[in-house]
């Protein structure tokens, strides 16, 4: 949810600089302070980490992935918008890192590859996907539908992450 939500703005650019009256440079940050989080807290992310679990960083981050979208959809100046890409980045600067922890924790070293490279093809699903749909569903229904779709999936990661993911057993650690 968070790279579907990261490529969301690209496929709209225009729609979003003729609703808030931007110019590129304007809806260009709009770009950057998502990925600018997302290095920000890489550092801090393994900190909070380890203060809140595999679980519950999971659940911050696509909490705020899901919150910032939302707000964004509900945006009626560009400032409101921004502040919830800034939300939305800070998600996925800490799911960028829970998520590999959470890999390593389930698979031991010699099977971690092919978990792995599935976690890495997110990026690239996500752009994908976000390009194919995001078009078609800001034209005719306007950018902000793009930020709703953007909110109900990263909800519905959330619920399913709330429900499925645990820690393995002490039995299951091999």
């Amino acid at each position: 949810s968070a790279t579907l939500n990261l490529f969301k703005l690209p496929p709209v650019m225009t729609l979003i600089q003729t609703a808030f009256s931007v110019d590129n440079v304007k809806s260009g940050d709009l770009m950057s302070i998502f990925s600018i989080m997302g290095f920000v807290l890489a550092i801090p992310a393994g900190y909070i980490l380890k203060r809140f679990g595999i679980k519950m960083t999971g659940l911050i981050a696509v909490g705020a992935v899901t919150i910032g979208s939302g707000l964004g959809a509900l945006a009626k100046t560009f400032e409101m918008l921004y502040v919830g890409r800034f939300i939305e980045g800070v998600g996925m600067g800490l799911i960028m890192v829970a998520a590999p922890f959470a890999i390593s924790v389930w698979f031991p070293l010699h099977n971690r590859a092919l978990p792995t490279g599935i976690w890495a093809s997110s990026v690239g699903i996500g752009n994908i996907v976000t390009l194919l749909v995001a078009p078609s569903l800001g034209v005719s229904n306007g950018w902000p539908s793009v930020w709703w779709a953007g909110a109900g999936f990263s909800a519905l990661a959330f619920i399913v992450f709330a429900s499925l993911f645990r820690l393995p057993r002490q039995e299951e650690m091999q």
